[in-house]
């Protein structure tokens, strides 16, 4: 996934534009210039941008802008912002694995317990989060009067088996 830097450029106060300004990128985990004075493309308003494709989502990247030898002294250089997509993606990624997680123990239990999912449960992806947090309030009420929650992947809490706890007392 590629990672976009933006530059802002003012001459004097006002937005520049019709600079032809070229960035650096820095990967900060090592500080090595992975970027040297490539051009970056003009937005408009004294926006220009570079999108680095070789961005790695698990390392942090600091840019810098030169606008040229037209520019005042004081605004030749000025610091590149990225967006965040590989921290939005890192987000994701680790969502993704925390419900690969649950869904895993959800599984076991329903194996455990013999139970179904309800249809309502598996089109979580069409419906509010007010309802999503009513289903799962529901199983979790349906599995808490048919399994001992203290025993949970075979550790017991308390001790104490029941008809429908298949581990029995530990």
């Amino acid at each position: 996934m590629s990672l976009l830097f933006v530059a802002y450029f003012t001459e004097y106060g006002e937005p520049k534009t019709g600079l032809s300004p070229t960035i650096r990128i820095r990967d900060l985990s090592d500080n090595s210039l992975v970027i040297t004075d490539v051009a970056m493309s003009e937005v408009g308003d004294g926006f220009y941008k570079y999108s680095y494709a070789a961005s790695d989502n698990a390392k942090n990247y600091i840019g810098r802008a030169y606008g040229g030898v037209s520019q005042p002294a004081g605004e030749k250089y000025v610091p590149c912002v990225s967006e965040c997509a590989g921290t939005l993606q890192t987000i994701q990624t680790n969502t993704e694995s925390i419900i690969t997680y649950i869904d895993t123990e959800i599984a076991s239990i329903l194996e455990d317990t013999g139970m179904t999912i309800p249809a309502l449960i598996a089109s979580l992806n069409d419906l509010s989060s007010i309802e999503i947090q009513n289903a799962i309030t529901g199983i979790l009420n349906i599995i808490d009067g048919k399994v001992d929650i203290g025993k949970i992947n075979g550790v017991s809490v308390d001790g104490i088996g029941t008809e429908l706890d298949p581990w029995g007392p530990v």
